[in-house]
């Protein structure tokens, strides 16, 4: 039969029903999407966090539909903002298209602050150790360098190397710490990782304004033997020395001009390469440098590229970051990107890891690599002074200095380390009344990144635990959320067991008419006990005391016979008389 539009309906003997629709031009709506808002998650590990969600499609003729989405759901997103694409399509070719983000932030970093006048902070990978210049003013520490943990910060070792320790240099391959002394007007070289110190060498002088310091220091690529130096005067300006390298001590012949050139200087993926930029007059040239046998000379230089007064650079795979958010390619001293902070700061890239830091002020920030955008901010308290010298610290991690004599430790690690439960072992006492005993204890826990964590227990210390056994049940929870749990026994002895250890007691009494008498005292009282009969319970252990009492200091020591009576007395108590 006819059911209007064109459509038809017919049954069967099988008590079916048919509904037949003709659709002139076929089907022309695509399948409806159904997709989350914009998602937020928290990184569980360096690479981002594992998101999840739900994202399904519905079409008028050919109902749900399956919905592809990319990156799927379950995929690790990384830290940052991300967009997931999704789409389905029907039966007819009609195809629907949607979007949403995920945005995956890292977990608020652990802060260490340490008190510690620094010049200048460099990280080892090899040792896993920060090394620190300390100038004089810091006391013993003085003059000295020191290897710190980069956990706690903890003064690991230190060692005198001369007056007034400043900028630092590393070699790669973790031989080598160059330390120039501003005090001497001269580079210590130290050996690595027991912080011996060895040949130290003269910056040289200039023969109006004396001696030379170091301004900037980088040790050359694939040789630890050699160092290049910025050199600067005081007392002058502009005040550029000129870059020259050391030979193990030895400066060779070819240096760069004096007065304006590379105030600050990076080494680029070879040893031949060195690059430099004048931040100290308007000239604001970058400069290419070519270094050889014969020492270095300037290629050209180009200016405005980077600009800006004080400003400072850093190379990484390819690029040169410049403090003020500018990134060039250093061949083609061409600009890439500017990143989108304001105010020059200490940056530290990390190309592996596609990311960089900024810190200016109180906020440390990181951006995106690749996209130069920023993926989040974080607010750090207690900076006085002005922050510099920041440096990636492992993986994740940075570490900085300021001018107020701090040094601080940023860890962004993800901490799935539980704390360690220090728990006692079983505990054993005795009732002292009917409802049982108070019993205490101690328990602890430490956390590796925390330190000290609060344990909770049920029943706490303190509590009164009935006769018999009861399971205590201990917790500590660090600040990432991991969790550690244990357990111990605290045994409440009832009248009938401190009788029954009182009554082997008695073999120290060597009268066997007096031991046999005290025993049946205790022995009665027991049964009593066990049969309910409370009075004559009582009766017994009051008899037991007398007698007791009556041979103290005579055949039973006084010390003995003062803890028997407290024993007797105190099952009485638990008894109920």
């Amino acid at each position: 039969m006819a059911i209007g539009g064109g459509d038809v309906a017919f049954r069967t003997t099988g008590d079916q029903l048919f509904l037949v629709h003709f659709r002139s031009g076929g089907d022309l709506t695509p399948p409806v999407l159904s997709l989350p808002g914009d998602l937020a998650a928290t990184a569980t590990d360096p690479a981002g966090a594992v998101v999840t969600y739900t994202a399904t499609a519905t079409d008028a003729v050919d109902g749900a539909r399956p919905t592809t989405c990319v990156p799927a759901s379950g995929s690790i997103f990384p830290i940052g903002r991300s967009i997931v694409a999704c789409s389905a399509t029907d039966a007819s070719g009609n195809a629907s298209a949607g979007s949403f983000a995920v945005t995956v932030s890292r977990r608020q970093p652990t802060v260490v602050q340490v008190s510690l006048p620094t010049n200048d902070l460099v990280f080892d990978p090899l040792s896993n150790r920060l090394y620190a210049s300390v100038p004089s003013r810091a006391g013993a520490l003085g003059n000295r360098v020191a290897a710190l943990d980069p956990r706690s910060g903890a003064v690991l070792s230190s060692a005198f190397v001369g007056s007034e320790p400043g900028q630092l240099a590393l070699s790669a391959d973790g031989q080598y710490l160059y330390v120039a002394l501003d005090g001497a007007g001269a580079v210590r070289r130290v050996a690595l990782p027991d912080l011996t110190p060895g040949l130290q060498f003269s910056l040289g002088s200039d023969s109006f304004f004396g001696p030379y310091l170091a301004e900037d220091m980088e040790v050359v690529p694939g040789d630890p033997g050699a160092v290049a130096v910025s050199r600067f005067n005081t007392g002058v300006s502009p005040r550029h020395g000129g870059v020259a390298i050391y030979d193990d001590g030895v400066k060779l012949a070819d240096e760069t001009p004096r007065h304006t050139g590379s105030n600050v200087i990076e080494f680029g993926a070879s040893s031949s390469r060195l690059y430099g930029y004048n931040n100290e007059t308007t000239e604001f040239g970058f400069r290419r440098m070519n270094v050889g046998p014969s020492g270095v000379a300037t290629q050209d230089a180009t200016a405005n590229v980077i600009a800006g007064f004080g400003v400072d650079i850093e190379f990484d795979a390819g690029r040169m970051y410049a403090t003020s958010g500018r990134v060039i390619d250093p061949e083609e001293r061409t600009l890439l990107a500017t990143f989108p902070f304001s105010g020059a700061g200490p940056v530290e890239p990390d190309s592996a890891h596609s990311k960089m830091f900024h810190l200016r002020g109180g906020t440390l920030s990181e951006y995106d690599a690749d996209t130069f955008t920023l993926r989040q901010a974080y607010p750090i308290s207690g900076i006085s002074g002005t922050p510099s010298s920041l440096v990636q610290v492992g993986d994740t991690d940075v570490a900085f200095r300021t001018s107020a004599d701090q040094v601080f430790l940023i860890r962004f690690a993800v901490d799935t380390t539980a704390p360690v439960l220090s728990l006692p072992g079983d505990l054993t006492t005795d009732a002292t009344s009917p409802a049982g005993a108070a019993a205490t204890w101690s328990a602890t826990a430490t956390d590796d990144v925390d330190g000290a964590v609060s344990v909770t227990c049920s029943p706490p210390s303190g509590s009164t635990f009935p006769i018999g056994v009861t399971a205590v049940s201990c917790g500590a929870g660090d600040s990432s959320g991991n969790t550690s749990s244990g357990t111990f026994t605290v045994t409440v002895l009832g009248a009938r067991d401190q009788i029954a250890r009182l009554r082997t007691e008695l073999s120290t009494v060597r009268s066997a008419t007096l031991r046999t008498a005290l025993d049946t005292l205790l022995r009665d009282a027991d049964e009593a006990i066990a049969a309910h009969r409370r009075t004559r319970a009582c009766n017994k252990l009051t008899a037991f005391s007398n007698k007791v009492q009556l041979q103290s200091g005579r055949k039973i020591p006084a010390a003995t016979a003062t803890k028997w009576i407290a024993d007797a007395t105190r099952i009485r108590a638990v008894v109920g008389c």
